[in-house]
């Protein structure tokens, strides 16, 4: 059980630090997409609903923002595997408690895969749409975006609420805390796949969870 906390632990803290990387480091977009109230220009993109919003998030060919969106959609490719890497080990976890857990685990485990998986075919998809001409952006490529960006989200949100009852039913405050923030960021996120201007109010308790988990997991025996 130790070496599933510590790899739970070791794999959160990677991505922490990945996506931290995504949202600050270099190179930057030159600013906020406006874009129906999300001001992440990936989050911006990934619901994009027409090439004309496509067009105001990245700008012509070529662009300044076209190309950090080639690299920060590379890097995401890092995320991808160590955020599906901390889902599995939790879910493993959450299994090994027995009962309606394993079932909830087990569940947990199907949505981690799919949501890894669902997340490198939108970034193959964001790479074709860099690389198109603005003239030549179609709907279907806009909606083929948006629809695997959607079922990514849907997946990942249903795998961190069934996650936040490992947490949630812990006897220590500080566990139960990240069982909170995984609750919250599952209902934020859900809310905000109906109204797009809210999704980005879900990122923080994610980040808060991911950093949570490095925290009360490392070097633990049980919980």
């Amino acid at each position: 059980m130790r070496i599933l906390f510590s790899l739970a632990s070791a794999f959160s803290l990677i991505a922490l630090a990945v996506v931290c990387y995504l949202q600050f480091g270099e190179p930057r977009f030159s600013g906020p997409a406006n874009v129906r109230g999300m001001r992440s220009p990936v989050v911006a993109l990934e619901f994009a609903r027409d090439p004309g919003e496509v067009i105001q998030i990245l700008g012509g060919l070529p662009s300044e923002n076209r190309e950090t969106m080639v690299v920060k959609t590379h890097l995401d490719f890092v995320f991808i595997a160590a955020y599906t890497l901390v889902f599995l080990t939790v879910s493993a976890i959450l299994v090994t408690r027995g009962g309606w857990r394993l079932w909830a685990g087990a569940a947990a485990a199907v949505l981690a895969a799919a949501t890894g998986m669902l997340d490198v075919v939108e970034n193959l998809r964001i790479l074709e749409i860099v690389d198109t001409p603005p003239q030549m952006l179609t709907g279907a490529l806009t909606e083929g975006l948006n629809t695997a960006a959607i079922w990514k989200w849907t997946c990942a949100f249903l795998a961190i609420g069934l996650q936040s009852a490992l947490f949630l039913l812990a006897t220590e405050r500080r566990v139960r805390v990240v069982g909170i923030l995984f609750l919250l960021c599952a209902v934020t996120g859900m809310v905000g796949l109906r109204v797009n201007s809210l999704f980005e109010l879900s990122q923080l308790p994610m980040l808060a969870g991911l950093a949570g988990i490095g925290w009360v997991l490392r070097g633990r025996e049980k919980l």
